[in-house]
């Protein structure tokens, strides 16, 4: 696998880019919790540490993070999703308001919880989350309802977001219908699928998603160089797009857009939280193909940013200058 070498010229210039591009994001959305405190004895009543809290704090996950991770960048963004008709729905109305995200489109479903992972921290470590959520499909009238609007959206946007946590949000004709939009529409789709409903976004501009659920998708393991080679390719043959990307953590990662296949080698300094990162990679890649870039150059920048995004806790954003500091 031949290594890419970036032109930093070029990377700045796009970056520049990034300012006033209009994203949809389609998906999964989710309030992440977090409970920071410190733990310094064990609980009499079972050997677990007892966490004295000292902090709370409320952030918007998945397709919510993305759209943040959009907004943050330069970006304008239209948000479509599902949350339920409770509290914690409107937290993440709130916190959507607050990144001025277009929330239009967000949809309340009072047969469903909004879904909340709380995760309780300690010393800079996770000690336990807790998951909070009822992950079956949206039912055929949601779905459709969805579509709709993505249909509706879509002809305003630069680009498209397909962010999948497997939650319910996407159903095969949702997946279906918002891919044949953003191809009618003539801009570039790109999706973050989890592995069980990922080969159904057939005919998406971009791919990207690790090498455990790469190996997952083909139904099998992928070693070494040569296996992660032609299993890349065969995904993107199977996916008919025009390019996969693989995350492959301190390994960097792995473009596969025709002929050979490209190296990324990691721009991670030190890695302290993993958590967000292939939602980094997506949301750049994205930038970059929305403000007219080459896919290599795109995956370039999402490279840095994922860098960046890695040496911060929990599913943190990332801006412009620090891209820009880093190139």
């Amino acid at each position: 696998m031949k290594r890419s070498v970036p032109d930093r010229r070029r990377l700045r210039k796009l970056l520049s880019r990034f300012a006033g591009r209009k994203l949809l994001v389609v998906g999964d959305i989710i309030l992440d919790e977090y409970l920071v405190g410190d733990a310094v004895r064990i609980s009499p009543e079972a050997p677990i540490p007892v966490v004295h809290l000292k902090e709370e704090s409320a952030t918007l996950g998945a397709a919510a993070y993305v759209a943040s991770h959009v907004a943050n960048l330069g970006g304008q963004t239209v948000l479509c999703g599902v949350v339920g008709d409770d509290q914690n729905g409107e937290r993440i109305r709130d916190l959507l308001a607050g990144r001025g995200i277009d929330a239009d489109a967000v949809v309340s479903d009072p047969s469903r919880p909004t879904i909340v992972k709380t995760r309780v921290i300690a010393r800079h470590q996770q000690m336990l989350r807790i998951d909070r959520e009822t992950p079956r499909p949206v039912d055929s009238a949601l779905a459709r309802r969805l579509l709709a609007s993505v249909e509706d959206a879509v002809r305003g946007v630069d680009a498209v977001l397909l962010i999948d946590y497997d939650k319910g949000t996407f159903t095969p004709e949702l997946i279906r219908g918002a891919v044949r939009a953003a191809r009618r529409a003539g801009v570039p789709v790109a999706v973050n699928p989890k592995p069980r409903l990922a080969m159904r976004f057939r005919g998406a501009t971009v791919v990207s998603m690790n090498a455990s659920e790469a190996s997952s998708c083909l139904k099998r393991p992928l070693p070494g160089e040569a296996e992660l080679e032609r299993g890349g390719a065969e995904l993107r043959r199977r996916l008919g797009a025009r390019a996969v990307i693989v995350t492959r953590g301190e390994h960097g990662m792995a473009l596969f857009s025709g002929g050979s296949p490209s190296s990324i080698p990691t721009r991670a300094r030190e890695v302290f939280d993993v958590t967000g990162a292939g939602d980094t990679v997506i949301a750049v890649t994205a930038m970059g193909l929305a403000g007219g870039g080459k896919l290599a150059d795109c995956v370039h920048l999402a490279n840095v940013a994922a860098g960046l995004e890695v040496a911060k806790l929990g599913c943190a954003l990332v801006g412009r200058e620090e891209i820009l500091r880093a190139i």
